[in-house]
């Protein structure tokens, strides 16, 4: 068993490994591939990071970190990211598969040395906790749209979370 990891910004991404990224989103969010293809348009730019686990060259793991900025009170702008879209391929869920995929996120965002945040549902807190992900305050999600009862802001700040 082969296992690869590769991090693609969206630029570098080709036709053929979004119709594969989609087709593996559409096996857990069942809006189809015309959604799935409408949904990355909207929301993925050029230059977000879309973190990609091989088996034997089929891609079974795929994670996202969307690059974005804030303006503080000196109207400085500041990067953060999102992590977005955690998936595995059904046959390989329960296995420790993702393990492998956030280990691979954590090295990929402590290299962008910026805060990240994530929108998850409570279910899954223990989840990321063990990835050295905190529940962030009130005021560091004031970015997303969270109104959603059943979910929990998350941040991760790399050395500082631990």
């Amino acid at each position: 068993m082969k296992i690869k990891l590769a991090s693609v910004k969206s630029s570098e991404l080709t036709k053929k490994q979004k119709r594969i990224i989609y087709l593996l989103k559409d096996t857990y969010w069942k809006f189809g591939i015309r959604s799935q293809e409408i949904w990355f348009k909207k929301n993925i730019a050029k230059n977000d990071l879309h973190n990609l686990l091989y088996i034997n060259e089929v891609l079974i793991g795929y994670t996202v970190l969307r690059k974005k900025f804030y303006k503080n009170k000196l109207k400085k702008k500041i990067p953060f990211l999102i992590f977005d879209t955690l998936i595995v391929k059904k046959q390989f869920r329960l296995k420790k598969i993702s393990n492998l995929l956030m280990n691979f996120n954590n090295i990929i965002m402590m290299n962008n040395n910026c805060l990240v945040f994530l929108v998850c549902k409570k279910k899954l807190k223990n989840f990321y906790e063990k990835f050295g992900w905190r529940l962030a305050k009130y005021k560091e999600c004031l970015t997303f749209n969270n109104n959603s009862s059943t979910n929990i802001c998350m941040v991760f700040n790399g050395k500082k979370n631990k």
